[in-house]
């Protein structure tokens, strides 16, 4: 974790400050212009994924289109990812926007540390 967390003393049952919905996420998302830090893609707005790449169907034509031709259609949905690891944290400088793909690629490593430390801690219990 970096010496420079500004962390929130009151936090939720999830760990987030209490005033993370209403100040803290507002502000990273106007910050960051209401797009994905990674890939760009702005909140709300319609894809497809053909192959391996993300078809961006801004427009009311081509979106028809995809739909009629069966493709899956997702929405961007913005989050704030914590570089430094800690839902605690409020310093702007350690968080980041990031559309729900790319947060999961963001957090591959420590979700999948996540996962292995609660089967471990299962089959103790068991």
């Amino acid at each position: 974790m970096s010496s420079n967390c500004i962390i929130s003393m009151v936090v939720s049952k999830k760990g987030y400050s209490l005033d993370w919905r209403d100040i803290v996420r507002p502000s990273v998302l106007k910050r960051d212009k209401y797009r994905c830090s990674h890939c760009s893609l702005g909140n709300r707005i319609s894809y497809a994924i053909v192959g391996n790449s993300k078809v961006v169907l801004d427009d009311d034509w081509l979106l028809r289109k995809y739909i009629a031709d069966k493709h899956k259609i997702y929405k961007v949905t913005l989050n704030i990812a914590h570089t430094c690891s800690n839902k605690a944290c409020v310093n702007e400088a350690h968080l980041i926007t990031l559309c729900n793909s790319c947060h999961l690629r963001y957090d591959k490593h420590t979700n999948l540390i996540n996962r292995l430390r609660n089967a471990a801690n299962k089959g103790k219990t068991s």
